[in-house]
């Protein structure tokens, strides 16, 4: 069994760990094995769930790009592919001046009785929302979808390459440096002092990865996300002001 020493004791984590362990192990038996969506602290749990285990795994989440994403396995004589995996991409289409938010989709889909770990990512663009579901609740989504909120609705099968163009909104932040505690600061509207705060209770990610020091420097063109602030990309490039500090453009994800 991989470490646990980073769980969280009073979570569901520990059960998950345990859960992911029980996959691995059937895996090493020789059964193609598939959890959830996970979220990014999930797949840091998977990670170290399946580090002790002789087996092959693989994440996916439908979309080129997907935050939330499926982990499978297999054993070592074995191979996966993205095709394996029990994901079922829907897209849905509704009039242009129909006011249609994430949330609207995610709630109008768990009021149906699906979990949220059943659902992966959504996209909004044109128009047009896609997301990831388990493959099992194709049909249902597709039969019992026909409005959200007001607004009517058709869900029908994504036709794409999975590659979405994610709408970002821009803005211009001035920092000390480029230390998480300044960056997260800025993201956040934080002072530095909340949001070394912040870092130490909660999860922040860099590029997919766990981070708790405040002084560790955040690379430009880093993807940033912060549960309950959203995700972010910071600029490539940064310039100095007058007075010596940095000024960055920052991309939130929309």
């Amino acid at each position: 069994m991989g470490r646990i020493d980073f769980l969280n004791p009073d979570s569901s984590e520990r059960l998950l760990f345990a859960r992911l362990c029980d996959l691995s192990e059937r895996a090493e038996r020789g059964r193609m094995c598939f959890s959830r969506f996970l979220n990014l602290r999930e797949q840091e749990i998977a990670r170290a769930a399946i580090s002790s285990y002789s087996v092959e795994h693989m994440f996916s989440g439908g979309f080129e790009g997907s935050e939330k994403l499926m982990l499978g396995l297999c054993d070592k004589g074995s191979k996966l592919e993205a095709d394996c995996f029990p994901i079922s991409l829907l897209t849905l289409e509704f009039k242009k001046d129909a006011e249609i938010s994430h949330r609207d989709i995610l709630g109008s889909l768990m009021s149906l009785g699906i979990e949220r770990n059943s659902i992966g990512d959504i996209f909004l663009y044109d128009c047009k929302a896609s997301f990831a579901v388990i493959s099992h609740l194709e049909e249902t989504v597709k039969r019992e979808i026909e409005h959200i909120g007001r607004y009517p609705v058709k869900v029908i099968p994504y036709e794409g390459d999975g590659v979405i163009v994610k709408k970002t909104q821009d803005k211009s932040c001035v920092i000390s440096s480029l230390r998480l505690d300044s960056v997260i600061a800025a993201l956040t509207g934080k002072s530095r002092t909340a949001a070394a705060e912040l870092i130490k209770k909660q999860p922040i990610f860099i590029n997919d990865k766990r981070s708790d020091k405040i002084d560790e420097t955040v690379p430009l063109g880093a993807v940033i996300t912060i549960r309950g602030f959203g995700k972010f990309r910071l600029s490539s490039e940064c310039s100095k002001t007058s007075k010596d500090r940095l000024r960055i453009t920052v991309s939130k994800y929309i």
